[in-house]
């Protein structure tokens, strides 16, 4: 038969009683490097478009009854307990992060979009002069509509990516969550090396 009990640990629990305060303080320190590290990480790995997204990310400190409202809703501290928040300012932070479902997007948006990226600005034409290869650049036709000249291309793709989002939605795409399930990993592990430091202190 094997016994055991929890004898053994009453001396430690005591210790880390005795230590709690100087423990607390050292995973504040700890959370807030791990909250700063997945912050750079996000920065790293979020689509950069107008760069508002990335410019959005932050980390935030909450103490207390202090309470924060982000894209992904509201964190608060009670009292007593320290919060460290990562995360996005922007609504469509979430959309980013888990793809959306089939939805009707503002055609404008997307029109902005793809001229943003030069998408559709030009045609390229082959050429043959003279037995030479070449290629003439060709500006598109364009149209007023809304108040605005549109490029008839640019229109059309923006017309199909609508039509594509109507229909399957947008894909995800992960910027936070990887970075968060490890760093919370290396976290825990700066964690258990804080309570072991300290009780072995005495």
């Amino acid at each position: 038969m094997i016994e055991f009990n929890t004898d053994s640990w009453k001396e430690t629990a005591a210790k880390i009683a005795v230590k709690g305060p100087r423990i607390f303080q050292r995973a504040k320190e700890a959370a807030l490097k791990t909250g700063f590290r997945i912050e750079a990480d996000a920065k790293n790995n979020v689509p950069v478009d107008t760069g508002g997204l990335r410019a959005s990310i932050t980390t935030v400190e909450m103490t207390g009854s202090t309470a924060s409202t982000g894209a992904y809703g509201m964190t608060s501290a009670g009292k007593n307990e320290y919060t460290v928040k990562v995360g996005p300012n922007k609504h469509y932070g979430a959309y980013v992060e888990f793809g959306t479902r089939p939805h009707c997007p503002p055609f404008d948006a997307i029109l902005d979009w793809v001229k943003r990226k030069g998408l559709g600005s030009t045609v390229t034409r082959s050429t043959n002069v003279g037995g030479a290869f070449g290629a003439n650049r060709v500006k598109n036709r364009t149209t007023r509509a809304r108040g605005r000249s549109i490029d008839i291309e640019q229109a059309r793709i923006a017309y199909l990516i609508m039509r594509k989002i109507q229909q399957r939605g947008t894909r995800p795409h992960p910027y936070m969550m990887p970075s968060f399930v490890r760093r919370m990993e290396e976290f825990s592990t700066a964690m258990a090396g804080i309570i072991a430091d300290e009780v072995r202190k005495g």
